[in-house]
């Protein structure tokens, strides 16, 4: 429920989560004709499973289309500017030696990932995302790939212990709260 209702669905624009909404309840419509038809007759007709399959079709569709539209503002945005001088730190919370800021991202290929520990989808990708690192990390220059977290978790340590649970090895910004 929670991951349901995240930000991210803000930037997908209002266009995109209408039709996404539009599609949702056109599912839910042919779910619970389905529904009824099986209780009323042990059966589903098969006009109601070609709606039903047209619908499930449409509602994924549009959900394509509201993460493709969420990505293109994201990258619109100045990433470069929001960061600025923002101090970073190690995801897990350890003590940076070199105590990293947003300099140390110049002339690298940055990723941003936003997560939270409670994000169940999130929690299932976040291991092959540290496979995907730890592969890069031993297989370009120095100066190669770099992460950073951005992480919806409202308090500190429980973004702190979701990165070291996950083995995270990269920076991230700093929690909004501590605690």
């Amino acid at each position: 429920q929670r991951c349901a209702r995240s930000a991210w669905r803000q930037h997908a624009g209002v266009t995109a989560m209408d039709e996404l909404a539009r599609r949702q309840a056109a599912l839910s419509d042919s779910l619970a004709s389905a529904a009824n038809s099986w209780k009323e007759r042990q059966g589903v007709r098969p006009a109601e499973l070609r709606s039903l399959t047209e619908a499930v079709s449409d509602t994924e569709a549009a959900v394509r289309g509201a993460r493709a539209s969420a990505v293109r503002a994201a990258a619109a945005v100045p990433w470069g500017e929001v960061l600025g001088s923002s101090r970073l730190e190690p995801a897990t919370g350890s003590a940076a030696a070199d105590a990293p800021g947003a300099e140390r991202l110049r002339g690298r290929v940055v990723g941003l990932y936003f997560t939270a520990s409670w994000c169940g989808p999130c929690r299932r990708f976040t291991p092959k995302l540290v496979q995907l690192y730890e592969a890069a990390a031993r297989a370009s220059p120095p100066d190669g790939l770099e992460l950073v977290l951005v992480s919806w978790d409202e308090i500190g340590d429980e973004r702190r212990e979701y990165a070291r649970q996950a083995g995270m090895r990269w920076l991230g910004l700093p929690p909004s709260r501590e605690g």
